[in-house]
């Protein structure tokens, strides 16, 4: 879509310094990443419910708050979201959460996964989402099939504490 419009806004010295040093990181032009923080594509939604992984770990609300992003996009949506790259910043096991849950939500719809969901090694061993061992052959029966390819054995969907 061409660009026909403008939009100026008055910032201090030190704001304009402040969205030069962000943009500049960023790796983008200051209007991009003005443009990019005010209307956000549904990519870096993604990306924003993916680092939650990261600093919520696999038994906060962070798995749950990614499948509930991913189930409600639509279909051009999803595709948009889960284009990018794997999530190579999470350690193994959240890396595996994240692919699962993208293979997960795009087999309930029909849809064909993004490629890098495959790119993301299945765990060497599994993972159960809890401790007890007396649990394990529950979790074996009621785990998702995405999450039982990759060895991460979970009691709902996105969130291993139930």
């Amino acid at each position: 879509m061409s660009k026909t419009s403008q939009l100026q806004i008055r910032v201090s010295p030190s704001e304009k310094e402040a969205l030069k040093r962000l943009a500049e990181e960023s790796g983008v032009s200051v209007s991009q990443y003005v443009l990019s923080r005010a209307l956000p594509t549904h990519r870096m939604e993604f990306e924003d419910a993916v680092d939650a992984l990261r600093e919520g770990g696999a038994r906060g609300d962070a798995l749950p708050r990614l499948t509930r992003f991913l189930a409600r996009l639509s279909n051009p949506d999803f595709a948009e979201a889960t284009g990018g790259g794997a999530p190579r910043h999470l350690p193994a096991l959240l890396q595996n959460y994240a692919a699962a849950a993208v293979e997960r939500e795009a087999s309930r719809r029909g849809a064909t996964p993004p490629a890098w969901p495959r790119e993301v090694e299945a765990m060497p061993r599994p993972n159960f989402a809890w401790d007890l061992r007396s649990l394990r052959p529950h979790l074996m029966r009621v785990t998702p099939p995405a999450f039982k390819a990759r060895r991460v054995f979970v009691a709902a969907p996105g969130d291993p504490r139930r």
